[in-house]
């Protein structure tokens, strides 16, 4: 898995227990909107 990839935002989102967005699974998401979640979410709580 490659830092900035899909399955790595999504691995780390899931590590926060964030499943779930606007009733959309992570895995359906694209890659700059898992991006931006995980600034939202986890970097900025860091």
């Amino acid at each position: 898995m490659h830092i900035g990839s899909k399955g790595y935002y999504v691995h780390k989102l899931k590590e926060h227990n964030i499943r779930i967005i606007d009733g959309k699974r992570l895995e359906s998401l694209k890659t700059h909107q898992l991006a931006n979640l995980y600034d939202k979410y986890v970097k900025n709580k860091a």
